[in-house]
């Protein structure tokens, strides 16, 4: 579920932070994440790591290897005046 920051917050979201667990990676340290080209959308929800689905919550069960992300939110600077709350 993508989340709206708090105002005076600012938001990324799946940001990589290091390779995909898959294939001869699986079960080994972590390596670095592979650079990208261009502009990395930061606005997409990151796949849940390998799960059963739970009871307590309506989450399903998740297969996603690919899960080594991470969300990040930022004070922003409020403008000259004012208009933050």
């Amino acid at each position: 579920m993508a989340r709206t920051p708090r105002p005076g917050r600012a938001a990324v979201q799946c940001l990589p932070y290091a390779a995909p667990p898959i294939g001869a990676l699986r079960r080994q340290p972590p390596r670095p994440v592979q650079a990208w080209k261009g502009a990395k959308d930061g606005t997409r929800t990151a796949p849940r790591c390998p799960q059963n689905a739970s009871p307590a919550d309506s989450n399903p069960a998740s297969t996603a290897e690919d899960c080594l992300h991470l969300n990040a939110t930022a004070p922003v600077p409020c403008p000259p005046g004012g208009g933050c709350r």
